[in-house]
């Protein structure tokens, strides 16, 4: 285990082969969780096996509004993969931004691209003026 990104070293070479290192995924404080952490911390419940991997999502603030788990084992029904990513009950969806990336979005000379998951926002923008979001949803709340 990192200590510095809390995630194991075969995260961080997974990560890497994205563009995404772990400078980056140090700011955005991804972190592996058990079942019982992410409970507990981040609110997510639902599914038997709730390990996985956490992107905090957080305001201009720095503040943690939410976020969104990677489930390790989640469950397969008619060998299709069921609830991989989960939210804490009632969470709608929201713009992911890297922490530090706020200010992104205040200029809008800036063009935004919209992708499906925070791996994708975070390899991409890495070292370019672009902003990406995950979710075009409650953008104002950011």
């Amino acid at each position: 285990m990192n200590r510095t990104t809390y995630l194991p070293t075969n995260d961080l070479e997974i990560f890497a082969q994205l563009g995404i290192y772990s400078d980056l995924l140090v700011r955005a404080r991804v972190k592996r969780v058990t079942g019982a952490e992410a409970r507990q911390e981040f609110e997510l419940t639902g599914p038997s096996d709730n390990a996985g991997m956490v992107f905090p999502y957080v305001d201009a603030g720095d503040v943690r509004r939410t976020c969104r788990l990677r489930r390790d084992h989640p469950e397969i029904k008619c060998r299709k993969v069921v609830r991989k990513y989960i939210t804490p009950c009632g969470d709608s969806g929201r713009l992911y931004i890297v922490p530090g990336d706020h200010a992104l979005g205040q200029d809008s000379s800036i063009p935004v691209a919209m992708v499906e998951a925070e791996t994708q926002e975070a390899g991409e923008n890495a070292g370019r003026r672009f902003a990406y979001g995950r979710s075009v949803w409650e953008v104002d709340q950011f």
